[in-house]
């Protein structure tokens, strides 16, 4: 579990700053967003597929496939205008 917690907080402070700082009129809200998409998507990934029975290669496939999508789903959600284009 240490190395779960870990990688959420190495996760955290290398990927919030560049989620705020592609949205840079709204950057207190995107690094909001980030800070709860990547959490849950990194608990997912480090923690809820290997209790799945989902390891290795596969893990770490299916686990960064879902971080894109709920993230960048989350991003053009909460942007103002929202922007698929730069959630992705």
């Amino acid at each position: 579990m240490i190395g779960a917690v870990r990688a959420l907080l190495v996760t955290l402070v290398v990927e919030v700053p560049i989620a705020a700082a592609l949205f840079p009129k709204q950057r207190l809200r995107i690094a909001a967003v980030a800070l709860f998409a990547i959490t849950a998507t990194n608990l997912f990934l480090n923690v809820g597929l290997p209790r799945l029975g989902v390891h290795g290669a596969a893990r770490v496939v299916v686990g960064e496939a879902t971080a894109l999508v709920v993230e960048a789903l989350a991003y053009a959600f909460f942007s103002r205008p929202r922007d698929a284009g730069r959630a992705l």
